[in-house]
C-alpha cells in the first residue's frame, strides 16, 4: 500500500467529492468531515481525463523506453510539459510479440472547472486506477453524475471512458457494445470477460448487455479505493504553480524578516540586479532581432509544408475519404444525399430504409481501420411515416473514441 501524508483520498463518488482516510492494516474508509486541507491525495475525475492507448514497437537491440514514447504520443496530441507540473501519465498495460501495449491519460484541455485548486494535496492521481477491475472484464460506475466504464486487458487498465448517456439503459448497453467493437479492432482488448456494474441500473440493461456482447452484468458493491503500487506522478499544472507560488510567497516572508536589518544592503543589491536584468533583456532583444529573418523563413516553410500534407496524406485526401466511406455502402438500403469535407472534419447526410440499415452503416464506419482517424459522432437517426430513416454523422480527427450522439 502506497503511503501519503495524512492517509487522506479526496475521491469523486456517484454525486459529489468524497474525503475517505486510510485506517489501520491499510483499509480505506470514508468519513464525514467537510472540506479539505493540505496533503493527502486529490483523486482526478474520469470527465476532466482523456485516456489514449496505443501500441508501440520494441526495438531489437534494446528495450523500450515506454516514457518516452508516451511523452512524444502526448506531443503530437498537443500537450506541452516542458513548463510546470506533468499532464498526463502512462503505463503498461499488455505485450504482444515485439509490440508493448501502452496505457496512457492526460488531463483534458476541455476538462470542466475542477476543485482542485482549493485544496494543496501532496499529490495526485487519475480515478481508474483506483479500482480493482477483474481480470479481462470491464467495470461501470457513477462520478459526480456521470458514467463511467472501464476496460482491462489482462489485470492492466488499458482504456476509460465517461459515457453519453446519463442512464444505464438498452441504449447505454449500445454504447459500451460500440465501444467494445472500437478497442477490439485496435487491438486493445480481447473478448469481454464480463462487466462488473457498480451502479444503479435501468430495466432491460442487464438484458441488453448480455444480448449484445454475450456477457454477464454482474451487480455489485462498488469496492473501496486502493492506491496503485506505483505513483502516477501526474500533477497538474495549475497546481504545481499554485504550490511554486506559495513556496515562493513564504520564502520572500522568511527572507524578509531574516535580513530585516540588512535593509540597505538588500536595497541595493536588488537596484543592481535590476540593472543587470536590464542589460541582459536589451541584450536577447538584440539577438532576437538579429534571429527573426530566419525564423520567419522557417515558419513560412511551414507554412507551405502544412498546404501541401493536405494534398498528400491519403488520409486527408477528399477523393480517397470519399472513396473508403462509398466502399462500405451496401448494394442497397443506404443512399447519400450530402457528402462534405472541411479540414480534420467530415459530414454524411443519408437515407435508410430501415433503421437497421442506418445502424449497419454505422457500424461499418466507426470499426473501419481506414477510418480510425475521425472520431465519429451518429446522433439517432430521424424514422420517416414509411419507416425509412434519415441520418447524418460527422467524424472529427484527434477528439477521442468514436459515440453515438443522444
Amino acid at each position: 500500500m502506497q503511503s501519503h501524508p495524512n492517509a487522506l483520498l479526496y475521491l469523486p463518488g456517484e454525486k459529489e467529492r468524497e474525503l475517505w482516510r486510510c485506517e489501520t492494516g491499510g483499509e480505506w474508509r470514508r468519513v464525514e468531515e467537510r472540506g479539505a486541507g493540505a496533503g493527502g491525495t486529490y483523486v482526478i475525475e474520469a470527465e476532466a481525463l482523456e485516456s489514449v492507448p496505443f501500441w508501440a514497437v520494441e526495438p531489437a537491440d534494446r528495450q523500450l523506453d515506454t516514457e518516452k514514447v508516451a511523452s512524444l504520443k502526448w506531443e503530437s496530441l498537443g500537450m506541452d510539459d516542458s513548463g510546470d507540473g506533468q499532464s498526463w501519465t502512462h503505463w503498461t498495460a499488455g505485450r504482444l510479440e515485439k509490440r508493448v501495449l501502452i496505457a496512457s491519460a492526460g488531463l483534458a484541455s476541455d476538462a470542466p472547472n475542477s476543485d482542485w485548486l482549493k485544496v494543496t494535496p501532496q499529490a495526485f492521481e487519475i480515478s481508474p486506477r483506483l479500482f480493482a477491475v477483474p481480470f479481462g472484464e470491464a467495470a461501470i460506475w457513477r462520478e459526480l453524475g456521470r458514467c463511467v466504464v472501464a476496460f482491462t486487458h489482462g489485470d492492466e487498465l488499458v482504456h476509460f471512458s465517461v459515457m453519453s448517456a446519463r442512464k444505464l439503459n438498452a441504449e447505454a448497453a449500445t454504447e459500451i457494445r460500440d465501444l467494445v467493437c472500437a478497442l477490439q479492432v485496435q487491438g486493445f482488448l480481447a473478448k469481454l470477460g464480463g462487466l462488473r456494474v457498480w451502479t444503479q441500473t435501468e430495466p432491460g440493461f442487464e438484458e441488453a448487455i448480455k444480448k449484445l456482447l454475450s456477457v454477464q452484468a454482474i451487480a455489485e458493491p462498488k469496492p473501496a479505493p486502493r492506491l496503485p503500487s506505483l505513483a502516477s506522478g501526474i500533477f497538474p499544472p495549475e497546481a504545481a504553480r499554485r504550490r511554486r507560488d506559495k513556496a515562493r510567497k513564504r520564502g520572500q516572508a522568511q527572507m524578509v524578516m531574516a535580513l530585516a536589518a540588512l535593509y540597505v544592503l538588500c536595497f541595493t543589491a536588488w537596484a543592481g540586479w535590476l540593472k543587470w536584468r536590464e542589460h541582459k533583456l536589451a541584450k536577447m532583444t538584440t539577438l532576437l532581432e538579429e534571429v527573426r529573418p530566419a525564423v520567419d523563413t522557417v515558419r513560412r516553410e511551414q507554412a507551405r509544408w502544412q498546404v501541401f500534407d493536405a494534398a498528400t496524406n491519403p488520409d486527408q485526401y477528399p477523393v480517397e475519404l470519399f472513396q473508403r466511406i462509398a466502399s462500405l455502402l451496401p448494394p442497397e438500403g443506404i443512399r447519400l444525399k450530402q457528402f462534405d469535407i472541411e479540414p480534420n472534419k467530415i459530414m454524411l447526410v443519408g437515407e435508410a430504409s430501415t433503421v437497421g440499415h442506418a445502424k449497419k452503416f454505422q457500424s461499418d464506419v466507426t470499426s473501419s481501420p481506414q477510418l480510425q482517424q475521425y472520431t465519429w459522432n451518429f446522433p439517432q437517426p430521424t424514422i420517416l411515416e414509411d419507416s425509412r430513416a434519415n441520418f447524418r454523422a460527422e467524424g472529427i480527427i484527434g477528439t477521442g473514441g468514436s459515440h453515438e450522439g443522444q
